[in-house]
């Protein structure tokens, strides 16, 4: 039995026959009606002809501009819903991501990224997305030079909320405008992390004094988020040669938020530094004596130190008599 002929397809013989200015008509109209049909086409032309860099530059700035009108619906709904299901999140999270690569190769045209950021400052000020650290993200990436990040950090300034704020700071201190900095830093000093970041700025510029005076002041007036705040003032501590300092400094490093791997960990280091008294400990109870000199070990007199662990954590429990 003889085998038929596959039939060819009816639009690939329409298209073959079709004359040029009707394929790009076709074309242009599928386009304008999908922005990802518009994308695509811009993808699928760029790999297959060779044209002009004029003409290249144009469509890569045309098709960054395809991709956001693609996402924008998506998005729009995010933002007016305060957040969607996981497939709509993942499909705008995925398109966002797309864009930020495509700036990331630093050859969009500026009127492009200019529009760009106009479009996307909105949702980042809004913030009812879900999707402020993948916006923020693409913003940056639209920032190819020092004169679009001090564009990028007043915009931050003119919307209100902390973490917008610390944009514009972060940036003025990539700048290296450090009166710009310093007055948006000092609008707010309150937690660890808030005189780390002051001191950091001070050290880096060369004013190592005065960094240390803010980050003892952090360390008398701050609540919460210490960590780097401690390590920055142990480091310099363990360098001067202030043993007791560094000591006192990792004790409350460990003692903050205690899990049974910070306990062991402050114990080695205890015992590599010779400061840790065998007679101190018994099967996990502190017994008493000089224990860690100068460490105010006596903040756990009476504690029976418990390790526990499971699949998902370490932790210690502590039963205390007094602490």
């Amino acid at each position: 039995m003889t085998k038929k002929p596959k039939q060819r397809d009816a639009l690939a013989d329409l298209l073959a026959v079709a004359p040029p200015d009707v394929l790009t008509d076709l074309i242009l109209e599928l386009a304008a009606e999908w922005p990802d049909v518009r994308r695509k086409c811009f993808d699928f032309l760029k790999s297959h002809v060779s044209v002009s860099k004029a003409l290249e530059s144009r469509s890569d700035g045309e098709n960054i501009m395809a991709l956001w009108s693609e996402l924008v619906p998506y998005l729009e709904e995010l933002d007016e819903y305060g957040g969607g299901d996981y497939a709509l999140d993942d499909r705008v999270s995925e398109l966002l991501y797309q864009m930020k690569k495509k700036l990331d190769v630093k050859k969009i045209k500026p009127e492009y990224r200019r529009d760009i950021l106009n479009r996307v400052l909105p949702f980042i000020e809004s913030g009812n997305a879900g999707m402020d650290d993948i916006l923020c993200g693409v913003a940056y990436a639209a920032c190819y030079s020092d004169a679009d990040l001090r564009g990028l950090a007043e915009a931050f300034e003119d919307m209100e909320g902390d973490w917008r704020v610390e944009n514009a700071r972060d940036i003025y201190r990539r700048l290296g405008d450090r009166d710009k900095y310093l007055e948006l830093r000092k609008t707010r000093m309150e937690f660890g992390a808030d005189f780390y970041d002051l001191a950091t700025f001070y050290w880096e510029a060369g004013e190592k004094e005065k960094a240390l005076q803010v980050a003892e002041e952090g360390l008398r007036k701050a609540h919460g988020r210490m960590d780097e705040l401690r390590l920055f003032v142990a480091k310099r501590a363990k360098a001067a040669g202030d043993r007791d300092k560094y000591i006192t400094l990792q004790f409350d490093q460990t003692m903050d938020r205690l899990t049974l791997n910070k306990y062991e960990a402050f114990m080695r280091m205890c015992q590599n530094a010779g400061q840790y008294a065998t007679s101190g400990f018994s099967g996990g109870v502190w017994q008493g004596g000089t224990g860690l000199a100068g460490v105010g070990m006596e903040k756990i007199i009476g504690c029976t130190v418990t390790p526990t662990r499971s699949k998902s954590q370490s932790s210690l429990l502590l039963s205390c008599s007094s602490f």
